[in-house]
């Protein structure tokens, strides 16, 4: 018998060519979410840890919870010398989205050198605590100067699954929007208006956060920047239900 050769025509060829980016573009959302999830993940799995040194200060100072303050902020600096000396634990992996903190290696926990270290966990912290709540006078509901420290202990929060310990962060623009082009510090607060502080940020997939709760679990949660607060920032019952450690409501 004859033996014949075959080969695919110009037409053939683009048909395939075609038919593959068709099959690529529908995959790369699935695959750009499956990426999102991963950083999520591994997000939560990391505020988890930071929980875990939360307790084991706890153990070691009398179940009191950290101090740190709008001027001094120290906490994350004691638990990565102590508790947890991962620097890769202290990043979260969607941080890229800050456009001054974390493009430059010199602002990154990552890269920086040993002698910047101490100074990036204090400014340049992509995960922030709720001092205010824990560790101040307005952590009984009061309106006091939050700078004033006034330790809280274990035994007095109210209700702790529900109260904001740790969380995404970032600081804010006066629209409410987060400013990712300044540091960002290591304290979190509920007024995502008030251009001093940093507060949650929905960073994971652009609309949600996590969230780590005083009895140690961790949420992701959508919208967080203004689902725990009313957006013109008044005390009202819904933000001391969640942001101040001993109010009973």
């Amino acid at each position: 018998m004859k033996k014949t050769n075959t080969h695919f025509t110009l037409i053939e060829l683009l048909v395939v060519i075609a038919i593959i980016a068709i099959l690529a573009a529908m995959l790369m959302p699935a695959l750009q979410q499956a990426r999102e999830r991963g950083k999520t993940t591994t997000c939560v799995n990391q505020l988890k840890q930071i929980g875990q040194a939360m307790f084991s200060y706890q153990a070691e100072y009398d179940d009191f919870y950290p101090w740190s303050s709008y001027t001094a902020h120290k906490w994350a600096w004691i638990f990565y010398q102590k508790y947890l000396p991962s620097r890769k634990a202290w990043k979260c992996p969607s941080a890229s989205v800050f456009t001054n903190n974390y493009i430059d290696g010199s602002e990154d926990v990552l890269n920086c050198a040993e002698s910047n270290l101490q100074s990036r966990f204090t400014s340049y912290m992509p995960y922030g605590y709720n001092y205010v709540g824990f560790a101040s006078t307005r952590a009984w509901g009061a309106t006091l100067n939050a700078d004033v420290v006034f330790g809280v202990k274990v035994s007095q929060v109210r209700k702790p699954s529900i109260k904001i310990l740790l969380g995404d962060s970032a600081r804010n623009n006066a629209d409410g929007t987060p400013k990712l082009d300044t540091q960002c510090g290591c304290n979190l607060w509920f007024q995502p208006t008030s251009t001093s502080w940093s507060a949650l940020h929905d960073r994971h997939g652009g609309e949600s956060a996590n969230i780590g709760w005083a009895d140690g679990h961790v949420t992701n949660e959508h919208d967080s920047r203004f689902k725990y607060i009313r957006i013109d920032g008044s005390e009202d019952t819904a933000v001391k239900r969640h942001w101040m450690a001993c109010t009973v409501k």
